[in-house]
């Protein structure tokens, strides 16, 4: 699942992740957290971006955590300090913007893939 307020930035998110494979289903960053989506699609990974207020995508990460605790999170922000405190909302790993495509790539990959990975290799990877 992917929220990205930024249409632009989001036809690439998409374009990159359908052209490996990926389902893609856009959700909106909104009240009340979109829980039914969530459950019903039963994602392998979100991607939140980090725009508005840490309390929003910190409630997404606790519910996602909460009913599908394999699923990876990364969230992704423009914010100079996101290296710092993606952690501490409960995501796995974050996405600075601008991103090199390459890299996103390799994010999806490991992280959609976190329930098959024992941690220690995600660590390394």
């Amino acid at each position: 699942m992917l929220h990205e307020p930024d249409t632009s930035v989001f036809e690439v998110m998409s374009l990159t992740l359908i052209e490996k494979g990926y389902t893609i289903r856009p959700f909106p960053y909104s009240h009340p957290i979109p829980i039914r989506e969530i459950l019903d699609f039963r994602p392998d990974l979100v991607i939140i971006d980090f725009f508005k207020d840490h309390s929003l995508p910190t409630k997404i990460a606790a519910l996602v955590r909460s009913v599908l605790p394999a699923t990876g999170l990364i969230l992704s922000s423009c914010n100079f300090d996101i290296g710092k405190t993606y952690i501490n909302m409960g995501f796995d790993y974050y996405l600075s913007k601008p991103f090199d495509i390459d890299q996103f790539a390799k994010l999806v990959k490991i992280y959609s893939q976190k329930a098959k990975l024992p941690k220690h290799k995600i660590e390394s990877l």
